[in-house]
């Protein structure tokens, strides 16, 4: 799974909170979270924000109270495409490159 998670572009925080999340099945409050990943509250957030950035973290709200939930793994298999894809454009700007010599 962390070998996934780094292709698609992952930190290693952000790797550890996903894993976190996986292990509290379902949503999950962001004490339980800092307990699971052994990371300090800064970088939890800063970690589940770029997630919910990508996509594959759903933030939401109960008696004021902030969970987080993994959104389908499909969004990582979309999250890895959309990389491929902008591989693929980049490598056909550079075959329209004239050749310099």
């Amino acid at each position: 799974m962390k070998r996934i998670l780094e292709k698609i572009g992952l930190s290693q925080n952000e790797i550890l909170i996903y894993e976190a999340l996986i292990s509290l099945k379902g949503a999950s409050s962001a004490g339980d979270i800092i307990k699971e990943a052994s990371l300090h509250r800064n970088l939890v957030y800063d970690a589940l924000n770029n997630l919910i950035k990508r996509g594959l973290v759903k933030e939401s709200r109960k008696d004021k109270k902030k969970f987080f939930t993994l959104i389908q793994p499909e969004k990582l298999e979309q999250s890895y495409l959309q990389q491929l894809k902008g591989v693929q454009q980049v490598s056909d700007l550079v075959k329209r490159l004239p050749l310099l010599e």
